[in-house]
């Protein structure tokens, strides 16, 4: 385990105390939950940014023309 020291504004502190207070916890479980919760979220943000970039390497290789001729990929001629 690492042992880190950060500065916070008071606000930020006394935010944090009320929070450990309210929830009958010290302040260091709430520090290692909220860093906990910060980096769960990023790996989550980072997997849905992964699939993103999955999905749309299949953009682009349909047909050229299908916003113009999209009747006739759906129903097979063209509209009335």
């Amino acid at each position: 385990m690492s042992i880190v020291t950060i500065e916070l504004q008071s606000k930020q502190y006394k935010a944090l105390l009320n929070i450990a207070s309210q929830e009958k916890k010290s302040e260091h479980q709430i520090f290692l939950e909220a860093i906990k919760e910060y980096l769960e979220r990023r790996e989550k943000l980072a997997k849905g940014r992964a699939t993103l970039l999955r999905i749309g390497k299949g953009f682009g290789k349909g047909p050229r023309d299908l916003a113009d001729k999209h009747d006739e990929y759906l129903y097979g001629k063209e509209p009335l």
